[in-house]
């Protein structure tokens, strides 16, 4: 048998490096999915594997609507996630505000090819179908020749003040200026010839009015805060997200394994710092149709939209950590004479957290018992004690709040 030369040696050596690096390649990208992609979802089997979670997208969808059409929109909150990019459109181009729904999906589609093959796949299939059902709703609050029998219900009869008092008529930040500095400006300016005319000639068509009021922005961006908390935790608990900064947010929380209120929060201040200066500045060189800046007024009036973006974006945090603290971590000690018992059904169910066992003496009745210690995550508490008490129904349970750990720790239950 003839010696292979060195050159055809090295040609051999670098094809079986190739193929070697091609199968790691594979290996990697079959272990990057069974992380991500578990229960092996996608867009069709879904509603086949679970047809709730799809349904309570939904839900979120409609709630998320509510947010804005009935409580944000009032308040003018400045946009504060890349929902800002179609606030933008939508100012400046006032013709296209009724299809701000279809620009939000339109803006975040980018984002979705970008995460899907980053974030679990439960979670990009249930966003992508959020965002779908978002477009559908949306219809419902398109006001169609400004005959929208829903929309004049939602500014009429949901709006907490009303300015001139009469049926019909209802306070907006960008509404008929009927205050009394401007109608003194009317008058001034030969117009009329008292403030009285002045005020029934603004007052002759009913609809939305401002008064120079700004208390109702608070209130609103509060109501329209909890709105969208509920929203996003429904969504959220579902194991999806209401799409754009929470696929953002998401990412980041699920690499780091941090609150996912809290990324959101961080995420949507860096947006809405962004959105607050053009917006402002599209404001202040009137190139906002809708939003005339008045001197005097405007700019007041701009700072407190400021202030209810900020007071919603904390609302909205502090419902989505109360209700859904995905990856917060607590101690259980469970206190046991079946410690043998419950070891062997934790084996059973696949409990994936380790965990340790401590013999003793119980100071009471001096019987012998055992503790079982173990960090698992907060939303798999009640699970857990479920479990613990079907072996042993008098045992005593304990938890105590983890705020930090380190090292790695399986959180695949809940991603």
């Amino acid at each position: 048998m003839q010696d292979l030369s060195n050159e055809e040696l090295n040609k051999i050596k670098k094809t079986n490096d190739k193929l070697a690096k091609k199968q790691l390649k594979k290996q990697a990208y079959e272990e990057k999915q069974q992380i991500l992609n578990p229960y092996k979802i996608d867009l069709i089997n879904i509603w086949k594997k679970y047809p709730k979670k799809v349904l309570w997208m939904f839900v979120s969808a409609f709630l998320y609507n509510i947010a804005i059409t009935v409580f944000l929109k009032k308040a003018a909150t400045i946009a504060s996630g890349t929902s800002s990019l179609s606030q933008i459109i939508t100012f400046t181009a006032p013709q296209t505000a009724d299809f701000y729904g279809l620009f939000y999906v339109l803006v975040n589609l980018p984002l979705m090819f970008i995460f899907w093959r980053h974030n679990p796949r439960m979670f990009m299939v249930l966003t992508y179908y959020w965002m779908l059902f978002q477009i559908i709703v949306q219809c419902i609050f398109i006001d169609y020749n400004k005959a929208n029998p829903i929309i004049k219900f939602i500014n009429e009869k949901l709006s907490i003040y009303n300015p001139t008092g009469r049926p019909g008529d209802y306070w907006d930040p960008f509404g008929t200026n009927i205050t009394t500095g401007a109608l003194q400006k009317l008058v001034d300016s030969g117009k009329f010839s008292t403030i009285s005319e002045a005020l029934n000639d603004a007052l002759k068509n009913k609809g939305a009015f401002y008064d120079g009021q700004n208390w109702p922005i608070i209130f609103y961006a509060a109501l329209g805060g909890i709105a969208e908390g509920f929203a996003s935790v429904i969504a959220w608990k579902q194991r999806g997200s209401i799409g754009g900064t929470s696929v953002i947010s998401n990412y980041i929380a699920y690499k780091n394994k941090k609150p996912v209120g809290n990324m959101f929060l961080i995420v949507a201040l860096c947006f809405s710092t962004f959105s607050t200066i053009v917006i402002g500045t599209l404001e202040i060189t009137n190139k906002v149709p809708e939003h005339k800046w008045h001197k005097g007024t405007s700019g007041q009036e701009f700072l407190v939209r400021i202030c209810g973006t900020l007071i919603y974006l904390v609302v909205f945090t502090l419902l989505v950590n109360r209700y859904y603290p995905k990856y917060k971590k607590v101690k259980i000690e469970i206190y046991t004479t079946k410690v043998e018992w419950i070891a062997e059904h934790f084996k059973k169910i696949g409990y994936i957290h380790s965990y340790n066992i401590f013999y003793g003496v119980s100071g009471y009745k001096h019987y012998d018992f055992a503790k079982i210690e173990t960090i698992a995550l907060y939303l798999e508490r009640d699970w857990i004690f479920e479990e613990v008490k079907k072996i042993d129904p008098s045992a005593w349970i304990s938890t105590s709040n983890i705020h930090d750990i380190s090292g790695q720790f399986d959180t695949s239950k809940v991603d």
